[in-house]
C-alpha cells in the first residue's frame, strides 16, 4: 500500500494492528487508527478501504471514523451499514504466511452462544497473490466466501460464493476475503447457517436463529440497516445432482424460495457439486 501518502499511514496501521493483538483485552484493548471508507479525498482503493475496515472491526476493541457519512455514495453506505453490530471476534491466531500476507483465525458466537469458525485473508503486497483455504475438518465441511465486491451495488458474480475446503482462490493486491466455516450436518433436518451478505463477518447481523419444531425463526439485529439476505440449509445441503427434492422450509411462518449455488475449488478431489440454499431475505423496516 505504498507511494501514495493514505497508503503509507494505512500500511503502518494496519501491521501494528495485525502484530499487537495478543496484548488486546490483556493489556489494553486493540485501538486501530481510524477507518476510511469514503471516496472522496483519499486516494485508497475500494480494496484498500475494505481491508482497513475488516482488520480493524475484526482487531480492534473499538472502531472510529473521521468520514462525514451524510457525503457518502451507495457503495460507501453498503460497507458501512455492513459493520453493524461491531462484531466480537476472538481471535485464534494471526500468521503472515508469506511477506505482507496474513491469515487470521478467529471464533464468534452464534444466537445461541456456540461459536462459529471464520478465517480472513489480507494480502498487503503489491501483487495477487494466490491462497489456499483450510482442510476439511469436524467443522469445515464446506467454506462460504465474503469479500468488497459483496457489499457494492454491483457486485462481482463471478466470484464463487461457496468453495470446497484445501481449494485454491485468488487474492487481488491489497484485497481481503473472509470465510465462514460451514460444519457437515449431524442430522437430516438439521438446520444450518451457511452465510449472509448483510455483514462484513456473516451471521454477525444475526439475533435469532434456530428451528422451532417443523419452522425455522430468524430475527435481525436492528441496528443492521442493509437489506438482508441468508443463506440456510435444513440436512443435507451439498448435492453432486439436482434428482434431491427439497423439503419444505418456513420462516417466521412463510414458505422461502431456495437455489442451487456452485461450489468452486477442486480441493481434496471433490467432485463438481452445488450446495442447496434456503433463501431468507427482509428489508430493513424503518
Amino acid at each position: 500500500m505504498l507511494h501514495v501518502r493514505e497508503r503509507v499511514s494505512t500500511a503502518n496501521s494496519l501491521v501494528s494492528t495485525l502484530t499487537r493483538w495478543t496484548m488486546s483485552d490483556r493489556m489494553f484493548g486493540n485501538d486501530p487508527d481510524v477507518i476510511i471508507l469514503r471516496n472522496k479525498n483519499n486516494k485508497l482503493s475500494p480494496d484498500e478501504r475494505y481491508t482497513l475496515c475488516v482488520l480493524n472491526n475484526i482487531l480492534g476493541s473499538l472502531v472510529f471514523s473521521s468520514d462525514n457519512v451524510s457525503l457518502y455514495g451507495a457503495d460507501e453506505h453498503l460497507l458501512y451499514s455492513a459493520t453493524f453490530p461491531k462484531v466480537v471476534a476472538k481471535i485464534h491466531s494471526v500468521l503472515e504466511y508469506r511477506t505482507n500476507c496474513f491469515m487470521i483465525k478467529y471464533f464468534v458466537k452464534d444466537p445461541q452462544g456456540k461459536l462459529r469458525r471464520y478465517t480472513t485473508y489480507a494480502n498487503l503486497t503489491d501483487e495477487d497473490q494466490t491462497i489456499y483455504l483450510a482442510e476439511s475438518s469436524d467443522d469445515t465441511y464446506l467454506l462460504f466466501a465474503t469479500d468488497n465486491d459483496m457489499h457494492m451495488t454491483e457486485a462481482d458474480k463471478n466470484e464463487h460464493l461457496f468453495y470446497h475446503p484445501s481449494s485454491a482462490t485468488r487474492l487481488k493486491l491489497h484485497e481481503t476475503k473472509t470465510f465462514l466455516h460451514i460444519p457437515e450436518p449431524k442430522e437430516k433436518d438439521e438446520l444450518l447457517f451457511l452465510g449472509s451478505v448483510s455483514h462484513i463477518v456473516p451471521g454477525a447481523e444475526l439475533k435469532e436463529f434456530k428451528k422451532e419444531g417443523d419452522q425455522v425463526k430468524v430475527v435481525f439485529n436492528d441496528v443492521n440497516t442493509r437489506h438482508r439476505k441468508v443463506y440456510a440449509g435444513l440436512g443435507t445441503y451439498l448435492h453432486e445432482h439436482r434428482n434431491y427434492v427439497p423439503p419444505a422450509f418456513k420462516v417466521n411462518g412463510k414458505q422461502v424460495d431456495y437455489e442451487w449455488i456452485p461450489v468452486g475449488g477442486h480441493g481434496e478431489g471433490r467432485p463438481k457439486s452445488e450446495v442447496l440454499a434456503f433463501i431468507i431475505e427482509e428489508d430493513y423496516d424503518i
